[in-house]
């Protein structure tokens, strides 16, 4: 029977780690809704990200539940006990669902008869490789979807339809499941109604999520809970069409991609959760519900972030604002000139970041090649202006220009990713080759096409590029960036001295930031002996000699004292032989690099951090010691006195000072009290400036500002 007017409508989100995509998701479905119109009940399942944060962000007015297991049934089970209406609707939290669509789908389901209803899918394949593209521009077009299916992401049910079963049983298949428990004519697709489907952006994520779906057939026949046959596969008009000349290679990539994904289902019957995270990796902030007749929130604008190599072990608050950024509602595309070293992938978040990142190296001709042509087939004349102009701004000296060269020909790839992928502003961090590209990229594609206008920015950190500023062409580069991000004040400062003024209200301070989360405060432990850990590269800049040097004198003067370095380089033997020397080998253990998983709990096992740098920006190293508790004792360098309030939060001593590191690292050892005073003080000064998720909103802020067209010059 239809539904009295000013009933709620019930829709359960279930999200496992969806925090790149459940507000898309919440977005396209609450624009426009009216106060109580809709009863949203989002169930994050086993979520180890910020899912359960964004969805609160984004629908204060819903009901946000956590389950501590990771079951798509469990969260189904739960939301409906959390669900007071009908009719209910079950969304996966990686598609977009108009509220227009949605009204249109209570309409068809308040028909006499009509207990299961859905909205057809509509495929976004901006971005997706041939293959992906061929398989569902076959697939839409099956009877499987146009006749009676439901599933894909969306799905609705009367009251009546609902008491059809009792709980969701343990299937993969929730939808194929709901779906043959109802006659054809009590089960509707919708033609008029439609929602967003993200497919996988690789072919590796499509076959992941077919082999899903045999599987999930496989396990549903199996279980004998099926009571009518599930619609037609289409396999017979799928062949017809490829009678057709200009649609058999389609064809036959459907084909291709349903028989392999068969025989995996067949030979691992049993096998794990299937998921497809490259969409979600790479999910667009912005809503494409627009694209089907609903109103929606201002697009957001699609970022390239280019870094030398990303993932990177020593570099991993980039991986955090990349993260944090897209929590903010930007689509980030990461771009990597070297694809990452293995040996760097110590945590999972590692590994899918690396999967989903397109890396220029090592070089694929044929791209490279297709990518230039394309180039100067749009535009010669821009192509050739744009190689001068590179070649004329580089810094002096024959074999900087050669080098300017090279990043041409890698900045003109660059531009063909970025074009393909729809970004149209790019930011490097770091001011070393990842601007090089961007710069050269941006200024070819403006000169091709000037009222596109794509733009370009930068991160400076420093100290690196500060020490060589005429060798990576600073100067240059802050006059030509259409905004630059100052990791602090210092680095502000030291680009406002080596450019003009009238360039200076380009530069921003944004903090790095610390994710509090995974370094929570924890208490110090109360005893004489003390654990000085440091986590740095063993290289020369970090200044390790004088820690070990300082652990031999305190260990010297009846001190109980040992230091715990974590990380790797170079120096690793030297100063291995060093501790040796001074009797102190068994006070200083060398634990390697660890991945971000387990570094959290190096600082908790810790009583002070030390890191007697050389040369520094604002080391996160610092921010995490502090957000755990840790005093920390390090240099009066760069921007760390920005972080670190000398007496309050830690001790800082002039660098190189053997004596003043020595004495402060016995101040602390002599109190515990202190040590606690200044741990409070750290954690709270770390959560009021420096915490991850506000500072990848405000970075996230200032790209949105720098990428709006209007904003170009």
């Amino acid at each position: 029977m239809p539904v009295a007017p000013g009933t709620p409508i019930s829709v359960v989100i279930p999200a496992h780690n969806e925090e790149a995509v459940i507000g898309r998701c919440l977005r396209a479905l609450l624009a426009g809704a009216g106060p109580g119109e809709l009863e949203v009940v989002v169930v994050c399942n086993g979520c180890q990200d910020r899912t359960a944060d964004v969805a609160r962000q984004e629908a204060p007015e819903a009901t946000v539940l956590e389950l501590p297991q990771a079951s798509k049934v469990a969260a189904l089970n739960a939301g409906d006990e959390h669900a007071h209406f009908f009719p209910r609707f079950y969304v996966d939290a990686d598609v977009e669902l108009p509220l227009g669509s949605l009204r249109r789908t209570e309409e068809v389901l308040s028909r006499a008869g009509v207990l299961c209803a859905a909205p057809r899918p509509v495929f976004d394949l901006d971005s997706r490789p041939w293959a992906v593209r061929a398989f569902y521009n076959v697939w839409q077009k099956i009877p499987y979807i146009t006749e009676g299916l439901v599933g894909s992401g969306v799905y609705a049910l009367s009251e009546e339809g609902r008491r059809r079963f009792s709980a969701f049983p343990q299937l993969t298949n929730d939808d194929q499941f709901v779906s043959q428990l109802f006659a054809p004519s009590e089960r509707i697709s919708v033609p008029d109604a439609n929602f967003v489907v993200h497919p996988p952006l690789r072919l590796v994520g499509l076959l992941a999520m077919r082999t899903r779906a045999y599987r999930g057939n496989i396990e549903l026949a199996r279980s004998g809970l099926a009571q009518y046959a599930p619609p037609r596969s289409g396999a017979g008009i799928a062949l017809r069409q490829a009678l057709r000349p200009q649609s058999a290679p389609a064809v036959g990539a459907y084909l291709a991609v349903n028989l392999v994904a068969r025989l995996q289902a067949r030979a691992r019957p049993q096998g794990k959760w299937e998921r497809d995270d490259s969409a979600r990796s790479h999910a667009d902030g912005s809503s494409r519900s627009a694209a089907i007749g609903t109103v929606g929130r201002d697009a957001a604008p699609r970022i390239c972030y280019v870094t030398s190599q990303y993932p990177a072990l020593s570099h991993t608050f980039v991986m955090r604002e990349v993260l944090g950024v897209r929590a903010a509602g930007l689509s980030v595309e990461t771009v990597s000139v070297h694809r990452a070293n293995p040996s760097h992938l110590l945590a999972e978040v590692d590994r899918v970041e690396a999967a989903n990142t397109w890396d220029i190296f090592p070089l694929d001709p044929r791209s490279f090649l297709r990518a230039h042509w394309r180039a100067v087939s749009r535009s010669p004349g821009a192509y050739v202006s744009a190689l001068w102009a590179s070649l004329a701004a580089a810094p002096a000296g024959l074999r900087a220009r050669l080098w300017q060269l090279f990043y041409f020909g890698e900045a003109i790839a660059l531009w063909d990713h970025a074009r393909r992928t729809g970004a149209r502003h790019l930011h490097a961090h770091f001011a070393n080759v990842g601007a090089d590209l961007c710069w050269r990229a941006t200024d070819y594609a403006n000169r091709a096409r000037p009222k596109e206008r794509w733009s370009w920015s930068f991160s400076m950190h420093g100290p690196t590029e500060l020490y060589a500023a005429d060798r990576y062409n600073l100067s240059r580069k802050v006059a030509n960036a259409y905004g630059v991000i100052c990791i602090s004040e210092f680095a502000r400062s030291q680009l406002m001295y080596l450019s003009d003024p009238s360039h200076w209200a380009k530069l921003r301070v944004v903090h790095m930031g610390v994710d509090l989360d995974r370094y929570p405060f924890t208490p110090a432990a109360q005893r004489d002996f003390l654990s000085v850990l440091c986590v740095a590269r063993l290289v020369p800049a970090k200044g390790l000699e004088l820690l070990v040097d300082a652990i031999g004198s305190l260990r010297g003067r009846g001190r109980d004292v040992e230091a715990v370095i974590v990380g790797e380089g170079p120096l690793e033997e030297a100063l291995k032989a060093r501790a040796e020397r001074l009797g102190t080998g068994d006070s200083v253990r060398f634990v390697g690099a660890v991945g971000q998983d387990t570094v959290a709990a190096h600082y908790a096992e810790a009583d002070v951090f030390c890191l007697p740098s050389f040369a520094e920006g604002v080391p996160v190293v610092l921010m995490e010691a502090m957000a755990t508790g840790r005093p920390v004792v390090a240099t009066r360098i760069a921007g760390i006195a920005e972080l670190v309030e000398d007496g309050v939060s830690g001790v800082l001593v002039a660098p190189g000072n053997l004596d003043e590191l020595t004495s402060a690292l016995e101040r602390l050892a002599c109190s515990a009290e202190l040590r606690v005073q200044m741990g409070l003080a750290g954690r709270k000064k770390v959560e009021a400036d420096f915490d991850a998720r506000r500072c990848g909103s405000q970075v996230a802020d200032v790209l949105r500002e720098l990428a709006r067209p209007a904003a170009r010059p």
